[in-house]
């Protein structure tokens, strides 16, 4: 395989079906001059994922309702973060702007996810692939919550062995309930509607914005130091353009 077949390979695969041939010949013809050009397109449009060649509108909102999710459950598993390490002090963890965050970022969550066909083949496909995808997770969280409650004390080694295995559980519980939105069967699901798609990444956004100024405010006026607090900030921040470019996305098509 050459050099310019690999490096379109980068790109979506409804991309590569329609577009990938042109891309080919582009990068041959161009040579290394258009590497960057290319690697630059390729992380664009993964990140784009509404402008994709679709079969129609709803599959373009279900990629955004995919998108959104996964940008709303990395936001708060970010802010878990925060909370679990104690990055930040009590009275920014517990202030009305952190509690918004929570409640519209869940709100958000609510309103993306596509919903369910009312059909017995349907509801019985979803179950079953939940519980393949969520089963690891679920086992190793309540195995983490039963042993520190039946522990009296928790020597050094446990403490940490229990702390890895509830964020393994939490990182890859978000991992695969992505994976899940992700690959929704079109006969199982319906996509959500334009309205209500809309107020949701509308809501997510503004959780994300919110959650990330609350974290970058804190390093200003509350005196938190050190690294993190400052990258969990700008991640929520970056959390929140993806949310927003989304929505330029399905403003513009939906214009155009």
């Amino acid at each position: 395989m050459s050099w310019a077949a690999r490096l379109v390979r980068l790109y979506p695969a409804s991309l590569r079906s329609r577009w990938g041939a042109g891309l080919e010949d582009e990068a041959r013809a161009a040579g290394w001059r258009r590497l960057p050009n290319l690697v630059v397109g390729a992380l664009d449009m993964w990140v784009h994922p509404v402008v994709w060649p679709a079969d129609s509108a709803a599959q373009r909102r279900s990629r955004a309702s995919a998108l959104v999710f996964a940008a709303g459950l990395s936001g708060w598993l970010l802010g878990h973060v925060a909370v679990e390490d104690s990055l930040l002090p009590e009275n920014v963890v517990h202030s009305w702007a952190a509690n918004i965050s929570d409640v519209l970022v869940l709100a958000g969550l609510v309103l993306v996810v596509p919903l369910p066909r009312l059909s017995v083949r349907a509801m019985l496909r979803l179950v079953a692939q939940a519980l393949r995808r969520l089963a690891v997770p679920v086992v190793i969280g309540g195995a983490v919550y039963v042993a520190a409650n039946l522990s009296a004390s928790l020597s050094p080694g446990l403490r940490i062995t229990l702390l890895v295995g509830w964020w393994l559980a939490l990182v890859l519980g978000s991992v695969q309930v992505c994976t899940v939105v992700a690959g929704l069967d079109p006969e199982d699901v319906v996509a959500p509607e334009p309205g209500r798609l809309w107020w949701g990444i509308g809501m997510v956004a503004a959780a994300l914005a919110v959650g990330g100024g609350v974290v970058l405010w804190s390093t200003v006026v509350d005196g938190v130091t050190g690294l993190l607090p400052l990258v969990l900030g700008g991640a929520l921040l970056v959390l929140t353009a993806l949310c927003g470019w989304t929505l330029r996305d399905l403003y513009t098509l939906a214009a155009g």
